[in-house]
């Protein structure tokens, strides 16, 4: 079971729990309400920022401050 499926099972799961409940409407505000919106949101950034691309670019800025920070301590030494 994929984390994707694992979350849309608990999401459906919640759905059901609240249908059932006393107050409905509490529950559904609770459980799985955050969880849709954050997923829907997730799935939202994925599409528009590849991980993969941005941590390629922070590993290549990290890369290159390290090297000018050890190039400015030898010239001070």
């Amino acid at each position: 079971m994929s984390a994707f499926s694992f979350t849309l099972t608990l999401l459906l799961s919640s759905t059901i729990a609240a249908a059932n409940a006393d107050q409905p409407l509490f529950w559904l505000l609770i459980g799985p309400a955050p969880l849709a919106i954050g997923l829907a949101a997730a799935v939202f950034f994925r599409q528009r920022f590849p991980l993969h691309r941005c941590l390629l670019a922070l590993r290549k800025w990290n890369d290159q401050s390290e090297n000018s920070e050890g190039i400015t301590r030898l010239g001070e030494i």
